[in-house]
Protein backbone atom coordinates (compact mmCIF):
# COMPACT_ATOMS: atom_id res chain seq x y z
CA UNK A 1 0.00 0.00 0.00
CA UNK A 2 1.21 3.06 -0.63
CA UNK A 3 2.30 5.95 1.33
CA UNK A 4 -0.07 9.01 1.31
CA UNK A 5 0.89 12.17 -0.10
CA UNK A 6 2.73 14.59 2.03
CA UNK A 7 1.16 17.49 2.69
CA UNK A 8 4.22 20.53 3.34
CA UNK A 9 3.73 24.08 3.42
CA UNK A 10 5.36 27.01 5.84
CA UNK A 11 4.16 26.58 9.18
CA UNK A 12 2.89 23.05 9.25
CA UNK A 13 3.02 21.25 12.38
CA UNK A 14 4.14 16.97 12.20
CA UNK A 15 4.78 14.09 13.98
CA UNK A 16 7.17 12.09 13.36
CA UNK A 17 7.92 8.67 14.22
CA UNK A 18 10.64 6.19 13.10
CA UNK A 19 11.19 2.35 14.19
CA UNK A 20 14.29 0.30 14.33
CA UNK A 21 14.39 -2.40 11.87
CA UNK A 22 12.58 -5.58 13.02
CA UNK A 23 12.09 -3.41 16.67
CA UNK A 24 15.51 -3.67 17.29
CA UNK A 25 16.72 -1.17 19.66
CA UNK A 26 18.31 2.14 18.15
CA UNK A 27 19.78 3.56 21.23
CA UNK A 28 21.79 1.17 23.75
CA UNK A 29 22.78 3.81 26.02
CA UNK A 30 22.45 7.48 27.10
CA UNK A 31 25.74 8.12 25.06
CA UNK A 32 23.52 7.07 21.61
CA UNK A 33 21.04 9.21 22.79
CA UNK A 34 23.16 12.36 23.21
CA UNK A 35 24.38 11.58 20.07
CA UNK A 36 20.84 11.39 18.16
CA UNK A 37 19.88 14.51 20.26
CA UNK A 38 23.08 16.11 18.43
CA UNK A 39 22.57 14.77 15.25
CA UNK A 40 18.44 16.14 14.90
CA UNK A 41 19.59 19.68 17.21
CA UNK A 42 21.62 20.21 13.70
CA UNK A 43 19.29 19.03 11.38
CA UNK A 44 16.95 21.53 13.01
CA UNK A 45 19.17 24.13 12.84
CA UNK A 46 20.06 23.46 9.30
CA UNK A 47 16.87 23.62 7.76
CA UNK A 48 14.65 25.92 10.16
CA UNK A 49 12.50 23.40 11.83
CA UNK A 50 11.88 23.96 15.89
CA UNK A 51 11.05 20.95 17.49
CA UNK A 52 8.16 21.56 19.74
CA UNK A 53 8.60 17.66 21.62
CA UNK A 54 10.33 14.72 21.39
CA UNK A 55 10.78 11.22 23.08
CA UNK A 56 12.96 8.45 22.55
CA UNK A 57 12.18 5.07 23.01
CA UNK A 58 14.66 2.01 23.25
CA UNK A 59 13.76 1.02 19.63
CA UNK A 60 11.75 4.36 18.05
CA UNK A 61 11.45 8.14 18.52
CA UNK A 62 8.82 10.40 18.32
CA UNK A 63 9.13 13.83 17.40
CA UNK A 64 6.91 16.93 16.83
CA UNK A 65 8.24 19.60 14.73
CA UNK A 66 7.16 22.85 12.94
CA UNK A 67 8.47 23.72 9.79
CA UNK A 68 8.97 27.30 9.28
CA UNK A 69 10.04 26.61 5.34
CA UNK A 70 7.47 24.17 4.43
CA UNK A 71 10.49 21.49 4.15
CA UNK A 72 9.97 18.59 5.84
CA UNK A 73 10.61 15.98 3.33
CA UNK A 74 14.38 17.74 2.59
CA UNK A 75 14.88 17.10 6.39
CA UNK A 76 13.96 13.58 6.52
CA UNK A 77 15.75 12.78 3.43
CA UNK A 78 19.28 13.41 4.43
CA UNK A 79 21.09 11.30 2.83
CA UNK A 80 22.81 8.16 4.84
CA UNK A 81 26.42 7.93 5.66
CA UNK A 82 26.73 5.10 4.03
CA UNK A 83 26.24 6.60 0.66
CA UNK A 84 29.95 8.17 1.29
CA UNK A 85 32.05 4.96 1.40
CA UNK A 86 34.28 4.03 -1.30
CA UNK A 87 35.55 0.43 -1.19
CA UNK A 88 35.04 -0.41 2.22
CA UNK A 89 33.03 -2.39 4.29
CA UNK A 90 33.61 -0.76 7.41
CA UNK A 91 32.11 2.60 8.75
CA UNK A 92 35.19 4.96 9.77
CA UNK A 93 38.21 7.30 9.25
CA UNK A 94 40.71 5.25 6.63
CA UNK A 95 43.11 3.72 9.22
CA UNK A 96 40.66 2.46 11.07
CA UNK A 97 38.97 0.51 7.76
CA UNK A 98 42.50 -0.92 6.75
CA UNK A 99 42.72 -2.38 10.23
CA UNK A 100 39.69 -4.52 10.32
CA UNK A 101 40.24 -4.98 6.51
CA UNK A 102 43.55 -6.60 7.13
CA UNK A 103 41.85 -8.90 10.16
CA UNK A 104 39.01 -10.09 7.68
CA UNK A 105 41.18 -11.16 4.72
CA UNK A 106 40.44 -14.66 3.69
CA UNK A 107 37.60 -14.80 5.61
CA UNK A 108 34.48 -16.76 4.46
CA UNK A 109 31.28 -15.19 3.26
CA UNK A 110 33.24 -12.58 0.98
CA UNK A 111 31.13 -13.33 -1.74
CA UNK A 112 27.91 -11.42 -0.34
CA UNK A 113 29.74 -8.94 -0.46
CA UNK A 114 29.49 -6.24 -3.47
CA UNK A 115 32.19 -6.05 -5.68
CA UNK A 116 31.90 -2.41 -5.55
CA UNK A 117 32.96 -2.64 -2.16
CA UNK A 118 35.71 -5.80 -2.48
CA UNK A 119 37.24 -3.84 -4.81
CA UNK A 120 40.78 -1.77 -3.64
CA UNK A 121 39.89 1.66 -3.16
CA UNK A 122 41.12 4.18 -6.43
CA UNK A 123 44.49 5.83 -5.95
CA UNK A 124 43.50 9.95 -5.37
CA UNK A 125 43.01 12.10 -8.03
CA UNK A 126 46.27 13.91 -7.33
CA UNK A 127 47.53 10.68 -8.20
CA UNK A 128 46.11 11.00 -11.97
CA UNK A 129 46.98 14.72 -11.86
CA UNK A 130 50.74 14.21 -11.89
CA UNK A 131 50.94 12.54 -14.84
CA UNK A 132 52.20 13.57 -18.22
CA UNK A 133 49.32 13.15 -20.37
CA UNK A 134 46.79 14.66 -19.56
CA UNK A 135 43.62 13.00 -21.49
CA UNK A 136 45.30 9.64 -20.93
CA UNK A 137 45.10 10.55 -17.21
CA UNK A 138 41.75 12.18 -16.82
CA UNK A 139 40.42 8.57 -18.80
CA UNK A 140 42.56 6.68 -16.25
CA UNK A 141 40.83 8.59 -13.18
CA UNK A 142 37.52 8.46 -14.48
CA UNK A 143 37.82 4.31 -15.30
CA UNK A 144 38.08 3.75 -11.76
CA UNK A 145 34.21 4.54 -11.18
CA UNK A 146 34.90 6.13 -8.29
CA UNK A 147 34.95 9.81 -9.82
CA UNK A 148 32.78 11.78 -11.59
CA UNK A 149 33.70 14.05 -14.80
CA UNK A 150 33.37 17.24 -12.72
CA UNK A 151 35.30 15.92 -9.95
CA UNK A 152 38.13 15.04 -12.51
CA UNK A 153 37.71 18.59 -14.41
CA UNK A 154 38.18 20.47 -11.05
CA UNK A 155 40.99 18.64 -10.37
CA UNK A 156 42.49 19.32 -13.89
CA UNK A 157 41.40 22.69 -13.91
CA UNK A 158 39.36 21.61 -17.40
CA UNK A 159 35.68 21.49 -18.22
CA UNK A 160 33.94 18.27 -17.77
CA UNK A 161 33.12 18.39 -21.56
CA UNK A 162 36.68 18.22 -21.97
CA UNK A 163 37.17 15.44 -19.72
CA UNK A 164 33.94 13.53 -21.26
CA UNK A 165 35.86 13.91 -25.07
CA UNK A 166 39.28 12.62 -23.10
CA UNK A 167 36.94 9.27 -22.01
CA UNK A 168 34.72 8.71 -24.97
CA UNK A 169 38.27 8.82 -26.97
CA UNK A 170 40.19 6.21 -24.62
CA UNK A 171 37.12 4.05 -24.85
CA UNK A 172 36.86 4.17 -28.78
CA UNK A 173 40.85 3.28 -28.65
CA UNK A 174 40.19 0.61 -26.35
CA UNK A 175 37.31 -0.69 -28.42
CA UNK A 176 39.87 -0.95 -31.49
CA UNK A 177 42.43 -3.09 -29.90
CA UNK A 178 40.41 -5.62 -28.85
CA UNK A 179 40.19 -7.43 -32.33
CA UNK A 180 41.23 -11.19 -32.37
CA UNK A 181 41.67 -11.08 -28.77
CA UNK A 182 42.56 -14.02 -27.25
CA UNK A 183 44.07 -13.44 -23.77
CA UNK A 184 42.25 -12.34 -20.65
CA UNK A 185 42.33 -9.00 -19.15
CA UNK A 186 40.26 -7.79 -16.26
CA UNK A 187 38.99 -4.55 -16.46
CA UNK A 188 36.61 -1.87 -14.76
CA UNK A 189 33.71 -0.68 -17.40
CA UNK A 190 33.14 2.98 -16.27
CA UNK A 191 29.47 2.64 -17.97
CA UNK A 192 28.27 -0.04 -15.68
CA UNK A 193 31.18 0.05 -12.91
CA UNK A 194 30.98 -3.36 -12.83
CA UNK A 195 33.96 -5.75 -13.50
CA UNK A 196 34.30 -7.56 -17.01
CA UNK A 197 36.61 -9.53 -19.00
CA UNK A 198 38.11 -8.92 -22.58
CA UNK A 199 40.18 -10.92 -24.71
CA UNK A 200 42.93 -9.44 -26.13
CA UNK A 201 46.63 -9.71 -27.51
CA UNK A 202 49.26 -9.27 -24.96
CA UNK A 203 50.72 -6.37 -27.20
CA UNK A 204 46.79 -4.70 -27.45
CA UNK A 205 46.01 -4.62 -23.92
CA UNK A 206 43.60 -1.80 -23.18
CA UNK A 207 44.94 1.63 -21.64
CA UNK A 208 43.47 1.35 -18.41
CA UNK A 209 44.50 1.80 -15.00
CA UNK A 210 45.58 -1.41 -12.71
CA UNK A 211 42.60 -2.22 -10.05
Amino acid sequence: MSRPLRVEFPGALYHVTSRGDRREAIYLNDTDCQQWLILFGQVCQHFNWICHAFCLMDNHFHIVVETIEGNLSAGIGLPSVWAHLKSQLYLGDDDFSKVLQQHTQGQAGQTEIPKAQRRAAAPPLAHFATQPERNSATAQAYATGCYSLKEIAQTFGLHYATVSRAVRAAESTAGSRNKNCYEYKSYLRPTDMRYRGILCEPDAAPDVPPI
